[in-house]
């Protein structure tokens, strides 16, 4: 696990939001930091494997599996091809699964073939956690509350990541290099 400074996401996304447009949709943090993820996935592909009876597969997608949390429990729909998509396309895509699993009408089709999951407990204040493995799925990150860090001259943001891994899929130092990029792209957002 590790902290990432998410001030010039946070201003970002302050940013996003602010346009008057009607048409322009509204993100929230946990878009912007799937996108991120997305990005990290693509650049260091071998973290979107999975294990199998054959050994470890690396599909050539990244299909992104979204813990929510619904009346009748937890759901982890898919978001396919998350890769080719845009911020703009990927919010739409999640707004559109999770209502569908508000209203328990998630397809078989829209609950398989997930490649990595993210699990976001920051709404609940929670602030660092131990995410279980959705298998047979080789990672999943947990994504901690966003924590104000007023010592400093310039106030901040900080946010924390939880990586665990399927050491049959992956290393401890490529996992932890995997989160350091992860982190640095948070942090570095244009």
């Amino acid at each position: 696990s590790r902290r990432a400074d998410v001030t010039r996401l946070v201003k970002h996304r302050e940013q996003l939001n602010s346009q008057d447009d009607p048409a322009t949709p509204r993100y929230s943090l946990g878009d912007l930091i799937a996108h991120a993820l997305v990005r990290t996935l693509v650049e260091m592909p071998a973290f979107n494997s999975y294990y199998t009876d054959k050994g470890i597969a690396q599909p050539n997608c990244v299909n992104l599996s979204v813990a929510m949390d619904t009346e009748d429990g937890l759901v982890v729909p898919v978001i396919k091809n998350a890769d080719t998509l845009s911020l703009s396309e990927y919010a739409a895509t999640i707004r559109s699964l999770s209502a569908a699993a508000k209203s328990n009408e998630l397809t078989v089709e829209q609950l398989s073939g997930g490649t990595f999951t993210l699990t976001n407990l920051g709404m609940y204040g929670i602030e660092h956690f131990t995410p279980v493995l959705n298998a047979p799925q080789g990672a999943i990150l947990g994504v901690g509350a966003v924590i104000s860090d007023q010592s400093e001259q310039s106030p901040s943001h900080l946010l924390h990541l939880s990586l665990t891994i399927d050491h049959r899929v992956h290393d401890g130092a490529p996992a932890a290099r995997f989160l350091q990029q992860l982190s640095e792209t948070l942090t570095d957002w244009e």
